[in-house]
């Protein structure tokens, strides 16, 4: 939940492929879960839903088939740059939600949560609940013990990254997501990108635009400009459908036709306070149809009491 960003946006882009999906996966889950799971039919599932008048919105959800059994597994992406202590009110506000919209419990299936992170301090917060609210006798086996796995960019080694991943445009992302904050390691990372010629089909290059943009804000626009024009690209492109999607969503249409270096640079954090604000003013009022405190709510959205009660049409003391 929050502001969108120019991460969560490439994150949305690069995930909106299940090729990537699958390389990712297969790297990612380890046995006995990756022996289970038939790679080649996965579904990318909506990120937003509507539940009577209000909206909820995910980073990626997708759902994959068991190899022998007729069910699904649900796997459901959350992004982050930092960390968030409010992860497990949030992912247990998904997961009730999703539940129910899929039949998940009825179906005798599952949703395995995975944190994708990458941010300038290590992520701190414990992988299940019962852990960070440290109850450690025997008797945490009956809590609601939400749990997820955790994908830190920190750790990321670049020489298995770049063995086990076998994707250009991921092996580069992620290496550009890790050292987004040095400057120069990323310029070294476009000038590889540019200098071993990888850029080979025409369909590709937009991929590669991606990328580069995304480095914009680190070096200068003039030398952006440069390298996109050595692989044949420029810097008014259209986005990725994904981004363009969510820029709607987000009230920043105008500055994204424009290009995303504009957009970030003129008209992003505005579009986006306000997309984010009614975004939680939506989210507050399901949670309290769903019986959350007015304590929990306030943590999750930021909302303050007095605006809460405005939201909920004085239904709270």
């Amino acid at each position: 939940m929050g502001i969108f960003t120019i991460h969560d946006l490439i994150f949305k882009s690069a995930f909106s492929k299940k090729r990537k999906i699958r390389l990712f996966l297969k790297t990612f889950l380890s046995e006995p879960l990756s022996s289970l799971l038939d790679f080649h039919h996965i579904q990318i599932l909506p990120q937003e839903y509507s539940i009577s008048q209000d909206k909820i919105f995910i980073d990626l959800l997708i759902k994959i088939k068991f190899k022998h059994k007729p069910q699904f597994l649900y796997i459901l992406f959350e992004h982050k740059t930092k960390s968030d202590f409010h992860i497990f009110s949030q992912l247990s506000f998904y997961l009730n939600t999703l539940s129910q919209i899929y039949n998940i419990i009825e179906n005798k299936e599952a949703i395995f949560c995975i944190v994708f992170y990458h941010g300038k301090t290590k992520w701190k917060i414990p992988h299940h609940y019962s852990e960070y609210i440290k109850f450690y006798s025997k008797e945490k086996d009956y809590l609601y013990n939400i749990h997820y796995s955790l994908y830190s960019l920190e750790a990321l080694n670049e020489k298995k990254n770049r063995t086990n991943l076998n994707d250009h445009y991921l092996i580069y992302l992620f290496l550009m997501m890790k050292y987004y904050y040095n400057r120069d390691y990323v310029k070294k990372i476009l000038n590889e990108i540019i200098q071993e010629r990888i850029i080979k089909k025409k369909e590709s290059i937009k991929m590669y635009e991606e990328l580069l943009i995304y480095g914009s804000n680190l070096v200068d626009k003039d030398y952006i400009e440069n390298l996109l024009k050595e692989i044949g690209g420029n810097m008014s492109i259209q986005l990725p459908n994904p981004w363009i999607e969510e820029g709607k969503k987000i009230g920043l249409q105008e500055g994204l036709q424009k290009g995303l270096q504009k957009g970030l640079e003129k008209g992003l954090q505005k579009g986006l306070q306000k997309g984010s604000s009614e975004r939680n003013k939506e989210i507050a009022r399901k949670m309290f149809e769903k019986g959350y405190s007015v304590k929990e709510i306030r943590e999750i959205t930021g909302i303050s009491y007095k605006k809460l009660k405005e939201i909920l049409n004085n239904q709270i003391r």
